[in-house]
């Protein structure tokens, strides 16, 4: 089982698709930590997170909410609650496809620094982009590790 750390910005639909990917290849979660900046509304999150929760099965759904601007608190934020995590004995994914930029490079530099994989969703026809994971074909998008830790290799 592994707790993935997703980022929802202006779309619903990137982190439900990155959680459904993860789950169509076999992946378990345990738990999906929905990162935010204080700008994304609540209704947004709550659709998210009963969507991961309800609709995709997992049986935890939390929240960590982070200031976008200050760059270095917030990778201290996120990089102290993967190391949380990992304190548990889970194993730990950060997927940076949705959100700002500062919000994936925040989550891109705390996973190295606490030594986690980071995944990244591809899509390669923008077409698709607010589209639900079953209706993309196969060949538009790919799942790709960006980083891994050398001792997980």
């Amino acid at each position: 089982m592994a707790v993935l750390f997703t980022i929802l910005g202006l779309s619903e639909v990137v982190p439900v698709n990155t959680v459904w990917i993860l789950l169509d290849r076999g992946i378990a979660l345990s738990k999906v930590i929905v990162v935010t900046s204080e700008t994304i509304p609540q209704s947004k999150l709550s659709l998210v997170k009963t969507i991961i929760g309800e609709d995709l099965g997992v049986g935890c759904v939390d929240h960590l909410k982070v200031p976008e601007v200050d760059i270095e608190r917030t990778v201290n934020l996120v990089k102290g609650r993967i190391l949380r995590e990992k304190s548990r004995g889970e194993e730990v994914l950060v997927d940076v496809t949705g959100g700002r930029k500062t919000m994936s490079i925040v989550c891109y530099k705390a996973s190295i620094e606490a030594g986690c994989k980071v995944i990244y969703v591809h899509l390669r026809d923008e077409k698709y982009f607010s589209w639900l994971y079953p209706l993309i074909p196969r060949h538009k998008y790919s799942l790709v590790l960006l980083y891994e830790p050398s001792s997980t290799k």
